[in-house]
């Protein structure tokens, strides 16, 4: 449990210490509200993902709920906003009108979505292309990542959260495994697609047709 909420929370705290650190310069009231708000929301987001994991590997089932696709990935691209920044990233979202609810996790769903985009903005060089596509097939729905990097050194499989090789200087290796095993949870596909030189797409593919109306 321990190498894997240090690997969800390391971002998340470079956001709230980026965001403290705009506090120095802020102009006006209205920028000092929305450094506070962006704190706040961040320290929020990263209690419920603890919560959620300490749950989950006790374990407890996913607490399924509606909740659109778009905003999924939209909440997790806020928690990485100053890591894409800093690296100058050009995210590229493809689809949003064709998003979806789905019956899901959110706080452990966020989690996966958050390793794979952590993932490929690492992979992706400065100034790089990080493409998110939703692709709307009837009865599934395609959450796609792509990355601009060199791809993949080696072919993901599911696991028992073995850690897979890592790249990184601090890093895990939990980040796909982790992705892995939330899926599967919730009877979700995740799969890629690595080209040699032309980067790495992460494929989350979750069904449609099962979701429940709740009044």
């Amino acid at each position: 449990l321990i190498p894997v909420v240090a690997h969800n929370i390391r971002n998340p705290l470079a956001s709230i210490r980026a965001s403290a650190q705009l506090l120095d310069h802020a102009e006006d009231k209205k920028e000092i509200n929305e450094s506070k708000q962006a704190i706040i929301d961040t320290i929020d987001r990263l209690g419920r993902w603890v919560s959620a994991l300490v749950s989950y590997l006790h374990p407890l089932e996913p607490n399924l709920i509606n909740v659109e696709a778009s905003k999924l990935v939209d909440a997790v691209l806020e928690v990485l906003r100053n890591k894409i920044k800093e690296k100058k990233i050009n995210v590229i979202k493809d689809g949003w009108e064709n998003s979806v609810s789905l019956n899901v996790d959110p706080d452990l769903m966020e989690q996966a979505i958050y390793g794979l985009l952590a993932n490929a903005i690492d992979a992706s060089p400065e100034s790089g292309v990080l493409e998110i596509k939703i692709v709307n097939n009837t009865d599934k729905l395609e959450i796609q990542i792509q990355d601009s990097g060199s791809g993949l050194p080696f072919e993901p499989k599911p696991g028992n959260l073995e850690p897979g090789p890592s790249t990184k200087r601090f890093g895990t290796g939990l980040g796909i495994p982790i992705a892995f095993k939330i899926c599967q949870k919730h009877n979700w596909k995740l799969s890629f697609k690595t080209k040699s030189g032309k980067g790495t797409r992460a494929i989350i593919t979750a069904p449609t047709k099962l979701v429940k109306e709740f009044s």
